[in-house]
């Protein structure tokens, strides 16, 4: 399948489990409230953070040596033995932190839930990631939507029923369980086979220097929210994670460009076609800003409004929702320049970039939080995220030759603030309630945005065409 395809098969996955999770955060923030997804919130904190130690570099290691053409079924076995090490230690940690871990989240009753939950989320991250070493990228996006899917019908059932957050934490367990059926499903049942010592070699030669690559993700995703946990109120903690969950709505696009960049570019860089990579490189960054940009401005226009649909102790979090957005737009670009760097077999240089990443977010949140409130969490992650983009780039510009599509660039911004002024106006004429009044502003805005710059930019009105016939043949229209 070829690198558009599957960025197309992601997309539209990207898109089910955009959706499904927006709903899934809706019902949930309107049932429990910002207080009891913020005790969720912090209980997920742990866990992601956590997971770190049953990866260890793990995962990106196995994507790296099967894309290469290793045997899959050994590389998942003996990643498989390292993960049960590595598990075993942690809940030992987890049991002699246990007092400390029961104050941070505030509730005792969640505990136990940790253990099972660490289980269940690592062993489907390194399931999905086999998926993406044999370029199965569409599968392992499915088997992310069918976990989602299988979280929040749950959480329907659940929390319908009076469960609260006993109900929220169950129903990710389910959806995890789902996620690891689906996976093995898709890679056959038969998925183990007695390793050598030569597969636990290749997996710890490129782990060495991947192993960071975790932490990176999880104090990205994560470190606001456990700093938050020590300073504010478990309700702002909620708020915040609201935001944070709709900034991701904007960026399932870069997401589904950078999980097929990565087993591509490994292939190609073996055969050395370098002016293919170039290629493949500047045509993703014409795409990485084509959503999020009107999500920044729209966000800055509708934000409000789109947080009062979750309930009214919500609106509070508008600044933060634009800030984090604006945090998305540059980690698209970020993380784009770091995946073609490890497809292109310089880990040591992600691992450099990533421990500035690391600790200017760990000591901004700290810093920021701490005399500024909240909204300093969303302003940390923001520069964090930046000073990595910097770092990345010049890597990068050092090995190839590539040049920044600036016209395209600028012509998504200029669409997108067109998109901004009509969308102003429209919302103080049309008088529909709030639940239909938002939903049609938005799709409007994008229609509006997409037909603006398709009129506007040739090279993206060609790819749009080169699009849908992938399309077609993808669906099999």
């Amino acid at each position: 399948m070829s690198l558009t395809k599957s960025v197309i098969g992601v997309f539209f996955g990207k898109i089910g489990i955009a959706v499904l999770g927006f709903l899934g955060m809706w019902y949930a923030a309107r049932v429990v409230g910002p207080s009891i997804l913020g005790v969720y919130f912090l209980f997920m904190t742990i866990i992601r953070l956590s997971s770190f130690f049953t990866d260890f570099g793990i995962k990106k290691a196995v994507v790296k040596r099967i894309s290469e053409g290793n045997n899959d079924k050994k590389i998942f076995t003996s990643s498989f033995i390292i993960l049960l090490v590595l598990f075993s230690i942690t809940i030992i940690l987890f049991y002699f932190l246990r007092a400390n871990l029961i104050d941070y989240i505030g509730n005792s009753e969640v505990f136990p839930f940790l253990f099972i939950v660490l289980f269940l989320l690592s062993t489907q991250n390194l399931l999905m990631a086999v998926l993406a070493g044999n370029k199965k990228v569409g599968l392992s996006n499915f088997t992310s939507f069918l976990q989602t899917a299988g979280r929040v019908f749950s959480w329907f059932a659940l929390l319908s029923l009076g469960f609260a957050l006993v109900g929220l934490i169950i129903g990710l367990s389910f959806g995890y369980l789902v996620g690891i059926g689906a996976a093995i499903f898709f890679l056959g049942f038969n998925i183990f086979k007695k390793p050598g010592l030569e597969s636990f070699k290749k997996i710890f030669s490129f782990q060495k220097f991947s192993w960071i690559g975790p932490i990176r993700g999880r104090t990205w995703n994560w470190t606001d929210t456990l700093v938050l946990g020590f300073f504010v109120a478990p309700k702002f903690v909620g708020v915040y994670e609201v935001c944070w969950s709709i900034s991701t709505f904007f960026l399932f696009g870069p997401i589904a460009i950078n999980n097929t960049l990565f087993p591509n570019v490994s292939e190609i860089a073996k055969k050395e076609h370098y002016a293919e990579i170039k290629k493949v490189l500047e045509n993703s960054m014409v795409y990485i800003g084509l959503l999020v940009f009107p999500g920044l401005i729209g966000a800055i226009v509708l934000g409000k409004s789109v947080l009062r649909i979750y309930g009214n102790e919500f609106i509070i979090g508008s600044t933060i929702l634009v800030i984090l957005i604006l945090s998305r737009l540059i980690e698209g670009y970020e993380k784009t320049f770091s995946r073609v760097l490890d497809g292109l077999d310089y880990p040591n240089l992600t691992l450099k970039s990533n421990i500035i990443f690391i600790t200017s977010n760990i000591i901004g949140n700290v810093f920021l939080i701490y005399f500024i409130g909240w909204i300093g969490a969303a302003i940390a992650t923001s520069f964090s995220i930046t000073f990595a983009l910097i770092l990345n780039y010049n890597y990068l510009k050092n090995i190839i030759d590539f040049e920044i599509p600036k016209k395209e660039i600028v012509l998504e911004v200029s669409s997108a603030i067109i998109m901004g002024i009509i969308l102003h106006i429209m919302k103080h004429i049309i008088s529909l309630p709030l639940k239909i009044r938002i939903p049609l502003l938005v799709i409007f805005g994008f229609v509006f945005y997409i037909s603006l710059l398709i009129a506007m930019s040739e090279k993206i009105r060609l790819k749009m065409v080169a699009v849908i016939r992938e399309i077609n043949e993808v669906f099999y229209f």
